[in-house]
């Protein structure tokens, strides 16, 4: 079963998690260090958002722009 989800739904190269408040992001860090070895993933964690979705190579900008457009139900380019 595990080779086949690894088939059909291969591993990121980039992990961001967003971890606002203090004790999410000190347990987010401890599941960071203790994948690091056994995933294929990078794997950061982060308190902000934008800065998530910097480290994973998109604009906090054009995301919002996205999902705004999504409301308005124009087609996506």
């Amino acid at each position: 079963m595990q080779r086949k989800l690894s088939c059909e739904f291969p591993s990121a190269s980039k992990l961001a998690l967003l971890a606002p408040r203090p004790e999410v992001f000190v347990l987010a860090r401890i599941f960071e260090q203790s994948a690091q070895d056994h995933l294929p993933t990078e794997i950061d964690v982060f308190r902000d958002d934008a800065d998530a979705l910097e480290f994973l190579g998109f604009a906090a900008e054009e995301v919002d722009e996205f999902v705004n457009s999504l409301g308005e139900g124009r087609e996506l380019s």
